[in-house]
């Protein structure tokens, strides 16, 4: 999770030095940390340990994990933050994938 956190806050950092005209909001930077963290709490090993015996950790541990972070990550648009900083060339060959099918 810190290597995603940290590479996320090194996008910004470059992809705000890149285009100043289009300023990447605080907000999603902070909501894409938040998820990072939550992900990062829900999966650490006390909560992990404790969720193996407690049924109420255990649905707070599947919570975090896949309703709270997720939203969180998403709002921090990371795909967006990528095809802005990606060259126009290479932008189409990012969007095609993610229309592709899984």
């Amino acid at each position: 999770m810190l290597l995603l956190a940290a590479t996320y806050l090194l996008v910004t950092h470059w992809a705000g030095g890149r285009t100043p005209m289009h300023v990447w909001r605080r907000w999603r930077t902070v909501s894409f940390l938040t998820g990072c963290a939550l992900l990062g709490a829900a999966l650490l090993p006390p909560m992990s340990s404790f969720a193996h015996g407690n049924s109420r950790a255990h649905m707070a541990q599947h919570l975090l994990i896949g309703m709270y972070a997720p939203l969180c990550l998403v709002l921090g648009m990371p795909a967006t933050l990528l095809l802005r900083i990606l060259p126009a060339t290479q932008a189409p060959h990012l969007t095609g994938l993610l229309r592709s099918r899984p």
